[in-house]
């Protein structure tokens, strides 16, 4: 089970812990960029009952909608988070069949 340190907690819009990172530094929080540039983050430490799917349809509906409106370079930056999210929810899903069966 993830320690959750209250330090270097993760939310997403709707104020929903989503995991930790045991780096910090990286201004991510600052920028704007969290948390779905941690999801590439070899150091954030996800919890698996976090709403991911949530976050994944955001994603993909606000890249579609970028898209829609001629954004493509703006919808193109989108990329990477989705298919770090849809890895992790594979592996979330891998890992629930190995326990369960």
């Amino acid at each position: 089970m993830c320690v959750k340190p209250s330090s270097s907690l993760l939310h997403d819009a709707e104020l929903t812990e989503i995991g930790s990172c045991e780096a910090g530094g990286c201004n991510a929080l600052e920028t704007g960029a969290a948390p779905f540039a941690c999801y590439s983050f070899r150091k954030f430490r996800i919890w698996a009952d976090a709403p991911h799917v949530l976050l994944l349809d955001y994603l993909i509906e606000e890249q579609n909608r970028l898209q829609d409106q001629g954004h493509s370079a703006e919808a193109e930056t989108l990329t990477q988070p989705i298919i770090a999210i849809s890895d992790l929810l594979e592996a979330i899903r891998i890992r629930e069949a190995q326990v369960y069966g």
